[in-house]
């Protein structure tokens, strides 16, 4: 999953970080299994990725994606696998629900924010390298049009006023930056729903509207909790 989950050109202390965090989540999913057995699963211990990213696990499709890199890339993977083998991270003596995502918005987030269940090692902290990512802010644009079919689609019932400068009004903001709740016509989402409903990268967005058109602007990528793994290369490095 290493391949996958992290690009391999990041520092060989990143990979090994998300190789013990990888490898704590399928650790933490087999004695879940073990303690209460999932008939769907038919006797094994959790789901691989492979059926949605078959891909990833591919030698001809990796050749393709790292092209001359993949020696490189394919030892450096194995060694930062091979460093760290059979690492857990524990809290209170339990496997840790190892959380990831792609880049925080300079701050990751708590738990309690973005899934609503305060977890004692998913707390926000800074991590400034994040702002440096190449991905760091992205923009998305709408029109109204849009707008309601993106809410419609979500089965979202809400009355939007006639003008769509007033459509959106002003959100609840966590200590982290992250949007906890955003007003929508007369209905307010969680700010992670929203994110959902129109496809942004994150939850940490402004949302303004000029020449007929909705630009959401974002920061980060992903939902924020646990490592960032940008911020874990730019530790590393």
């Amino acid at each position: 999953t290493l391949a996958m989950d992290m690009p391999a050109a990041y520092h060989e202390e990143a990979l090994k970080a998300q190789a013990v965090a990888a490898y704590t989540y399928y650790h933490r999913r087999r004695v879940a299994q073990q303690n209460k057995a999932d008939p769907d699963l038919k006797g094994a211990d959790f789901v691989t990725p492979n059926d949605a990213f078959p891909q990833n696990y591919d030698e001809k499709n990796l050749r393709e994606r790292w092209g001359e890199h993949y020696d490189e890339y394919y030892e450096k993977i194995a060694a930062a696998v091979d460093a760290v083998w059979g690492q857990t991270i524990t809290y209170d003596g339990a496997l840790i629900d190892a959380c990831f995502h792609a880049v925080s918005n300079g701050t990751t987030e708590d738990a309690a924010t973005v899934w609503g269940s305060k977890v004692p090692y998913l707390q926000a902290v800074a991590s400034a390298g994040d702002t440096t990512a190449s991905g760091y802010a992205s923009e998305r644009t709408l029109t109204p049009d849009e707008v309601r079919a993106a809410l419609s689609k979500a089965g979202i019932q809400t009355t939007l006023p006639a003008d769509p400068a007033a459509w959106f009004g002003s959100p609840t903001i966590s200590a982290a930056g992250t949007v906890a709740s955003q007003p929508i016509g007369d209905a307010t989402l969680p700010g992670t729903k929203v994110r959902q409903i129109f496809g942004l990268r994150s939850a940490t967005f402004t949302v303004t509207y000029a020449d007929g058109r909705f630009t959401f602007a974002v920061r980060g990528y992903g939902h924020g909790v646990g490592m960032s793994q940008y911020g874990a290369n730019a530790l590393a490095q």
